[in-house]
């Protein structure tokens, strides 16, 4: 199955210059555009403009499957249809995302349901060379496949957003890694790097502008997704939160620090996830983390057990491919979402080159 897809996506995307994300001699169902060597220190350096005040218009999609929505409900995933940041297009040199706003469900309906027939097809058996995939052969006669992966135009293509934490674990530095739970609305079941989100204003107010703030953005979700802040807090103001505080203390005397390492479109959806990495070098953060009120992950998971599977948790260290290998369940691109796994290697590359 898994040859099949890849050599189906090379043929069609792999062209006017762009690859497949390749590591270890395996490809993976990923594009990455990497940033600029300046704007590796500046996160929000990768936001380019955003029309806050303009909702997709549902005519322009090539496909609106309500179909495949009905079918995740029933499923039991947890969907809520919130706004969502949506890309326009991407720029180079240096790297730009550029947005408008949707609705989750739309991403649902237009996007992530090409991903589902395509890894249906070819969980199927078939062939790369015969395949016939309908909704995407839709898409692609209003966007040309080399269009789709520099415009979202014909979907809601959302914006995602990944940190890969790598932190230092008595003298060894570990990435954090989790699956996601089966009850999850999209990527159900497959393992992540922590945290991931969807990149969306706060609320059902999209036109404040400072809602289009990654960095504010990975603040929040690091405390939800890592100490169990809940999420009606994390829409309000945040912080005075004492994990949030520790991490900016950190972050100004550079016990830690957070990087661009680029934007990776996944070729089964054709949506975009800001990739990044949360270098922590303190040696005492772990301990001083673990316990107390906020203890790292305890509430976490047990709030949010659908969203992340608590028992799955891994640090895995990054010393070598190998070593992080090894300390996976099984190979990376047939356990990780594809931009996660992405993520990952992007960040530890990253983590490695500053470590040094």
């Amino acid at each position: 199955m898994y040859d099949h897809l890849i050599a189906y996506l090379n043929n069609l995307y792999a062209v006017d210059g762009h690859t497949l994300f390749t590591r270890n001699g395996v490809a993976y169902p990923v594009v990455v555009f990497p940033p600029d060597e300046a704007q590796t220190d500046d996160v929000n350096s990768v936001l380019g403009h955003v029309m806050a005040d303009t909702f997709i218009p549902r005519e322009t999609f090539a496909i609106y499957d309500e179909e495949y929505l009905d079918t995740m409900r029933r499923a039991g995933r947890r969907l809520t249809n919130g706004i969502t940041y949506v890309y326009t297009h991407i720029d180079s040199a240096p790297l730009k995302i550029h947005a408008q706003v949707g609705r989750y469900f739309d991403m649902i309906m237009t996007s992530d349901v090409l991903s589902h027939e395509l890894k249906t097809l070819f969980a199927n058996g078939a062939a790369h060379n015969a395949v016939v995939v309908p909704r995407r052969s839709r898409l692609h006669r209003v966007v040309t496949p080399v269009e789709a992966m520099h415009t979202g135009h014909g979907r809601s293509s959302a914006i995602g957003g990944i940190v890969l934490t790598v932190f230092n674990h008595d003298g060894q530095y570990k990435a954090i890694l989790a699956r996601r739970s089966t009850s999850a609305g999209i990527d159900a079941g497959l393992y992540h790097v922590q945290p991931a989100f969807m990149f969306q204003p706060v609320g059902d107010n999209p036109h404040d502008a400072a809602h289009w703030n990654l960095v504010q953005h990975i603040y929040r979700e690091y405390l939800e997704e890592l100490f169990g802040m809940s999420e009606a807090d994390g829409a309000g103001d945040f912080s005075s939160h004492p994990m949030l505080r520790d991490l900016q203390a950190m972050r100004d005397d550079g016990r830690a620090s957070l990087h661009l390492t680029g934007i990776a479109l996944n070729l089964l959806s054709l949506r975009p996830d800001i990739c990044t990495l949360l270098l922590i070098r303190d040696p005492e953060w772990y301990t001083r983390v673990s316990g107390g009120e906020y203890g790292l992950f305890g509430r976490a998971m047990r709030r949010d057990v659908w969203e992340t599977d608590g028992e799955t948790v891994t640090f895995a260290p990054i010393d070598s491919d190998a070593a992080l290998l090894g300390a996976l369940p099984g190979e990376p691109h047939r356990i990780f979402t594809p931009p996660g796994a992405a993520a990952m290697w992007l960040g530890v590359d990253r983590a490695r080159t500053l470590l040094t």
